[in-house]
């Protein structure tokens, strides 16, 4: 396999975010988690009931999407985590029985899920997996793979 040298302006243009696209991620996100710093619940975003109020919400997402897209500038406010610690079994007071999490905005995670979904589609057409990691694609199991037969056993 060959690679293809890198040059600045030899890109292919990434198609702006789709309506439709975050229509899907955000009722993709769980509903009832906590809000990252801006502090906008899932549920304002998802279907309040109204449908027009909906889609004017997603084509407002979508549109400050794009332009970040355009960009390249993620937003301070996007970056920001809330960090929480959650005690396990034992004396909170010991490091290894808590478990720390961030908690980021939820605009920003509907944003991460679909340039996560469109690198997977890349990765997919580009053929980029190599075939040692074949089995960490989405819908791929080892058990589907042919088992390998060396001198008639398997």
């Amino acid at each position: 396999m060959t690679l293809k040298k890198f040059e600045e302006n030899n890109y292919e243009k990434v198609p702006p975010v789709t309506n439709s696209e975050m229509r899907k991620a955000i009722n993709e996100l769980a509903s009832g988690k906590s809000p990252g710093a801006d502090e906008i619940p899932i549920e304002i975003l998802k279907d309040v009931g109204d449908e027009m109020i909906t889609t004017i919400t997603a084509a407002t997402i979508t549109a400050v999407c794009n332009a970040i897209w355009d960009k390249g500038v993620w937003p301070n406010r996007w970056k920001q985590s809330i960090y929480v610690l959650l005690p396990k079994k034992g004396d909170p007071r010991i490091c290894s029985n808590n478990q720390t999490i961030a908690l980021i905005s939820h605009a920003s995670k509907i944003l991460l899920k679909i340039i996560q979904w469109r690198l997977e589609s890349y990765k997919e057409k580009g053929k980029v997996y190599r075939r040692s990691r074949l089995h960490e694609r989405a819908g791929y199991q080892r058990s589907n793979r042919k088992p390998k037969v060396d001198n008639g056993t398997i």
